[in-house]
């Protein structure tokens, strides 16, 4: 049996936002996490570890650049002094909360754009425009001080993706026991 799906005139620019929202998380990693490797874990920090590396794995192992594959809460970053674990770390949940949700987010997109188009381009706008806030009030503040960026975003995501659930079961579920 054939499906046929009609999408409405505003699902492109659905697509549109979750492109973008892709791209956000995608340019997270390379603004946010990886300036802050380079940053606190430098050559000259990583030559601590030298010795330690070496016993493990032979005299001619070469230390992994970068710090790998300590991402933030590991054997190196146990080194560092608070505030710059504290940096780091904040970067890495930055970019790992995006990359937790992003399925999520365009799942709850994708399907409630073809249910609620009108309402669903307005929750993709909202997160386009609230998670570069959340980012940069995590990583200026700490997780304190996200909630601007979590609320303007997640919340109205949540409702139209529970919203949208609910329809596609009352059309798909309920309307055909009826029929």
């Amino acid at each position: 049996k054939e499906i046929k799906l009609t999408v409405a005139d505003e699902y492109p620019y659905i697509l549109l936002c979750i492109v973008i929202i892709c791209f956000e998380c995608i340019i997270t990693a390379y603004a946010v996490v990886i300036p802050r490797r380079v940053k606190y874990f430098s050559g000259e920090f990583m030559k601590q570890f030298t010795k330690d590396h070496q016993l493990a794995f032979g005299a001619e192992s070469q230390l992994p650049q970068g710090g790998f594959p300590d991402n933030g809460c590991g054997y190196y970053a146990n080194k560092l002094p608070y505030s710059h674990w504290l940096d780091l770390n904040n970067g890495m949940r930055v970019h790992q909360n995006f990359v937790e949700y992003l399925p999520g987010i365009v799942g709850f997109l994708a399907v409630a754009g073809t249910v609620f188009p009108q309402a669903t381009l307005i929750v993709a706008c909202l997160n386009c425009f609230f998670r570069p806030i959340y980012i940069f009030t995590y990583l200026k503040g700490g997780s304190n001080n996200r909630y601007i960026g979590v609320v303007g975003g997640n919340f109205p995501l949540y409702l139209l993706g529970f919203g949208s659930l609910g329809k596609l079961f009352y059309d798909i579920v309920l309307k055909s026991i009826a029929a």
